[in-house]
């Protein structure tokens, strides 16, 4: 019995798996090390302990933020003290991403949902990846790059008036409300990310496009074309806002040359068919 974790900056999913398949499935928030404390993490992990039906023998956590020894550490701790008896794995979700998309095919590797990243793959292992300046600084290609730039927008009262409009019927937010939740309260990139949402919406909003279009644009100049060989190498993508915005990632692909071979909205499904092949 392996569990099998696929952790965002906003949620995880937590699969058992046996032989025959996936045995029960469990959401639960991001555990991103970057926005939790280790007892934090340690209070999560257990609460989902127990409302597992069996004990794993194993455990493959991918999370978001676990792309160092030390980031990794306050969760392998928090597993290793919840599943006593298990072999605990912890990876950067990059690598789930990889295996989710491309299996054991060499490529790039994307995930674009609340945040963002990308990073080359030998069909084995990550071999290069860039270090990112989180939701503040980069983050190209997601959620909380897009909402930035339509809250920007709103703070400075560059939307157009039937944008606006729509923007202030829907939110019970003004530009106090706003700066608040972005600077004085916990968890700004999800509350900054939430309103890719509105932008779907809109999409057909010549403005909303420009958001659009811009935020995948940044995507593939600022990480996928970083890599030597990315025209000729295939790139697989994982996330929600992937997945949503497919169209418009496809033609930000063709624009680049880049070969946007499968995208994923969520990897887990595509990683318990990976380790229940190992399982069986």
């Amino acid at each position: 019995m392996i569990l099998i974790a696929d952790s965002g900056s906003s949620k995880t999913d937590w699969a058992l798996v046996d032989q025959n398949g996936l045995v029960q499935l469990i959401e639960t928030v991001g555990l991103n090390p970057d926005f939790y404390s280790d007892e934090s993490i340690l209070k999560e992990v257990g609460s989902v302990a127990a409302h597992l039906d069996s004990i794993p023998k194993e455990v493959q956590f991918y999370g978001s933020g676990a792309s160092s020894e030390s980031r990794k550490l306050s969760i392998k701790n928090a597993l290793e003290r919840t599943f006593k008896d298990a072999k605990v794995h912890v990876a950067h979700d990059l690598l789930g991403a990889a295996r989710a998309t491309l299996g054991n095919q060499k490529g790039l590797v994307g995930i674009l949902g609340t945040g963002s990243n990308c990073s080359a793959y030998d069909g084995n292992r990550i071999t290069k990846e860039f270090r990112s300046g989180g939701y503040i600084l980069s983050d190209e290609g997601g959620g909380v790059y897009m909402g930035k730039q339509l809250l920007k927008a709103f703070i400075e009262d560059q939307l157009e008036d039937a944008l606006k409009q729509n923007f202030t019927t829907e939110f019970d937010l003004d530009v106090d409300k706003i700066l608040q939740k972005i600077y004085k309260e916990s968890m700004p990139n999800r509350f900054i990310a939430s309103f890719s949402e509105f932008i779907y919406r809109h999409q057909a909003n010549p403005q909303i496009q420009g958001i659009i279009e811009a935020n995948f644009n940044a995507f593939f100049e600022e990480k996928v074309c970083r890599f030597d060989d990315h025209q000729n190498l295939p790139l697989g993508v994982v996330g929600s806002i992937a997945n949503h915005f497919k169209s418009h990632l496809e033609s930000a692909a063709k624009k680049y040359n880049c070969n946007l071979e499968v995208v994923v909205s969520k990897p887990i499904d595509a990683l318990v068919s990976f380790h229940q092949a190992k399982l069986g």
